[in-house]
């Protein structure tokens, strides 16, 4: 799935750039948030440590559980580190 979403992120960067539209479009990608509990039907997260040193998981007040990765992009205006 992730293979797949990156391929068609791709396609879409390169036709925007592809119509010279790069220096003036801000890309933003943002996930779910936090990981479900294993017994809900969610992943081993103990094992594969889906939120990572952050405490809780989807539904708590914790920050495991709430926050959501977001990736920003926006050439000339937003530094790449």
């Amino acid at each position: 799935m992730v293979t797949r979403m990156d391929q068609h992120v791709g396609k879409i960067v390169a036709q925007i750039r592809d119509l010279g539209l790069d220096d003036q479009t801000i890309y933003v990608f943002s996930s779910d948030n936090g990981p479900l509990y294993s017994k809900y039907g969610g992943t081993d997260c103990e094992f594969f440590k889906s939120a990572g040193l952050l405490r809780g998981r989807k539904g708590s007040l914790y920050e495991g559980g709430f926050r959501e990765p977001t990736v920003v992009r926006w050439a000339g205006h937003i530094r790449p580190d």
